[in-house]
């Protein structure tokens, strides 16, 4: 084995170290009882909120209907293939996914 060889080796091997995957910590809110949601493969922002405080826990059902209702309504993609303009329907939710910026 080349000394090239061995050194790309070793290269390869320690970025991955560095590289390793870490729970980010949910940032919570205990004075006001609500915590922002965990993110998700799907949702990496999530708008979804936890109660902390069973008294908050009203206030964040009705919030994450709200925002479930939201994500779920339906709106038309437009894109333009060869000149002609296409109308994709679909969900908020997908929308927002497609064209994430």
């Amino acid at each position: 084995m080349s000394a090239k060889t061995v050194i790309a080796v070793v290269l390869l091997v320690a970025s991955g170290l560095p590289v390793a995957q870490t729970v980010p910590a949910i940032p919570s809110n205990t004075e006001g009882g609500v915590q922002r949601g965990p993110a998700t493969p799907d949702d990496p922002l999530p708008a979804k909120l936890i109660a902390v405080d069973p008294k908050e826990a009203p206030f964040v059902a009705e919030y994450n209907a709200r925002i479930e209702a939201f994500y779920n309504e339906m709106t038309t993609n437009y894109t333009v293939v060869d000149g002609y303009c296409v109308a994709t329907p679909m969900t908020r939710k997908l929308f927002f996914l497609i064209n994430k910026r």
